[in-house]
């Protein structure tokens, strides 16, 4: 009989991965375990069972893909298991381990976390970047194709892709931030760095709303 599933919303590593590992754990305490990513990574695909008492902890890979399966044995000697990835292996891969409740976390060197903490900032920060630019890159494109006398539905449809590459790369961007924060245990600061990129995130969507209303 196959078994029940479900998922569960991945709120983003940046902004609630420790909220979201309490969350699995709360869900496991019910009999409903994580097997994996569902959605892209945008959510979290549980599978129904026995109940349990479990840990949840996120790490971001940072060695090459000929040694991901050392990187696992060696957390795995420590107790914890790998419940799913996301990723291939490579540097960058997310991994989801769990554990008994209990069982001493992942990382008790404050500095190996910090830098762990950094390397998903800089992560986050080159691909926020790329995204910008690419979106701009679209935005550059309405005005000669305009004067060329392309159609305006195909100027609308590179605004809205322009401005989705914006509006994703500034996410990142704030990610990249809050990454930071916590890397240097600022918990006053992380609030309001994620309150006040917030504000700046929706100042860009509506400034990107008023370029392309302006463009087109």
């Amino acid at each position: 009989m196959k078994k029940a599933t479900k998922t569960l919303k991945n709120n983003g590593f940046a902004w609630s991965s420790h909220e979201d590992m309490e969350k699995l754990a709360q869900e496991a305490e019910n009999g409903w375990h994580l097997t994996g990513f569902t959605w892209g990574g945008f959510a979290y695909k549980l599978e129904k069972g026995a109940p349990e008492q479990l840990a949840y902890s996120l790490d971001c890979y940072r060695g090459t893909k000929g040694e991901y399966a050392e990187y696992l044995e060696l957390f795995e000697m420590s107790g914890w298991k790998k419940a799913c990835t996301l990723g291939s292996g490579s540097a960058g891969t997310y991994t989801i381990f769990k554990a008994p409740k209990g069982t001493p976390p992942l990382y008790s060197d404050s500095t190996t976390l910090a830098e762990n903490y950094h390397y998903q900032g800089k992560t986050l920060l080159t691909s926020g970047i790329a995204l910008v630019i690419l979106g701009i890159f679209f935005f550059i494109l309405i005005p000669i194709i305009r004067e060329r006398g392309i159609d305006h539905e195909i100027r609308v449809l590179l605004s809205g892709v322009g401005g989705g590459f914006i509006g994703a790369g500034a996410m990142l961007l704030v990610g990249c931030t809050i990454m930071h924060l916590r890397a240097k245990k600022s918990n006053t600061a992380f609030l309001k760095t994620k309150l006040f990129w917030i504000a700046i995130y929706l100042i860009i969507a509506v400034l990107t709303g008023m370029l392309a209303i302006a463009i087109l």
